[in-house]
């Protein structure tokens, strides 16, 4: 035989080869099951993403609660003007309550209430806070 012939021979052989274990890397990649954990309760649940607050977000809350979910008395902050506007990021629950049921978003609960304001940033931007816009749009843009 003569070299090229080898040559090409081995050149399928690792062409091949690549080719083949590119496939089991994508295969296992495309088979492989979420991250599971034991939850407190020895239950396996999904590892949850973590929660990225935008940075407008984060000013919303400061003009809307001063960052705070509860009163001084524990309870959930309640809005001054509207008793409907719940918790740090005074969400609406006449508008909301609804929706964050059906997203799985309790929005009393501190976790919840944050979660919904990024669901309504990320479908409503901004809007559902203009009321409070004079406060956090001047920092945003500052």
């Amino acid at each position: 035989m003569n070299n090229n012939k080898l040559l090409m021979i081995a050149a399928g052989a690792i062409t091949t080869g690549i080719i083949l274990m590119l496939s089991l890397i994508l295969a296992a990649t495309e088979l492989s099951e979420p991250e599971i954990t034991p939850n407190i309760n020895n239950n396996l649940t999904k590892v949850e993403k973590p929660l990225i607050i935008p940075k407008i977000l984060k000013q919303i809350a400061l003009c809307e609660s001063k960052g705070r979910h509860y009163d001084e008395n524990g309870e959930v902050l309640k809005g001054q003007i509207n008793p409907n506007d719940t918790g740090k990021y005074q969400i609406s629950s006449t508008y909301w309550k609804d929706k964050g049921n059906e997203l799985g978003y309790d929005i009393y609960s501190e976790k919840g209430n944050e979660m919904m304001a990024v669901w309504i940033y990320e479908n409503y931007g901004t809007d559902p806070w203009n009321s409070s816009k004079n406060c956090w749009y001047e920092k945003k843009n500052s």
